[in-house]
């Protein structure tokens, strides 16, 4: 994603005398690094852990493979990015992203809770996917009622559904990365910008 921050630099210049005005370049690259360090040391484990709260890895809800590429006084741009290139965060937050089959006639959604199918921060664990599962001597796939497929399981005296079997599904977003960052730098880069403004002028030669 991309968020620019150009308008809030041009319309903080309108109010500068024209010598001042030779210091923006330096505020504001300044103003969009201490932005981008606000963001992953507050914005990014806030949203992590609102969209995994189960998960496990503490540090992978701190946001602790996100990494800095900062802005200077002649590329005006500054990254965040994911060190890790987790392409599955991806699809958590795109607005109904259909997911349909690789192999076969049907997608495999996983039923949660006790006894069934377990979900970390990193998603599905390997030994609890379809096929992998498929393998142990008491699950098995069949028509449930009303015709409905499923990954079934034989415990003791029932019957538990682990997957049930769809044409296709819907992606639902659960990481709210896009919209919590854009709000956070809107919010954030005007204020650091004057802060680093001021500190421009006075280091001034």
């Amino acid at each position: 994603m991309r968020v620019s921050v150009k308008s809030n630099a041009k319309e903080f210049s309108k109010g500068l005398k024209r010598y001042q005005r030779k210091q923006m370049p330096f505020a504001t690259a300044g103003a969009i690094n201490s932005t981008l360090f606000d963001v992953k040391k507050k914005v990014i484990p806030r949203t992590f852990r609102g969209a995994f709260k189960h998960g496990k890895n503490r540090g992978f809800l701190n946001g602790a493979t996100m990494r800095i590429e900062k802005a200077n006084k002649h590329t005006l741009t500054g990254v965040l990015h994911d060190s890790a290139n987790l392409e599955y965060l991806e699809e958590q937050h795109i607005q109904g992203k259909p997911n349909k089959p690789n192999r076969g006639q049907h997608v495999a959604v996983p039923q949660r809770g006790p006894g069934k199918i377990r979900r970390t921060a990193r998603g599905t664990p390997v030994d609890q996917r379809p096929r992998q599962i498929l393998q142990k001597p008491d699950v098995f796939k069949k028509d449930g009622r009303g015709g409905k497929a499923g990954i079934w399981q034989q415990k003791k005296n029932k019957l538990v559904l682990l997957y049930s079997l769809v044409p296709s599904t819907q992606v639902k977003p659960r990481l709210r990365y896009h919209q919590n960052v854009k709000k956070a730098v809107e919010g954030m880069f005007p204020k650091r910008l004057e802060k680093s403004f001021a500190k421009a002028w006075d280091s001034r030669k």
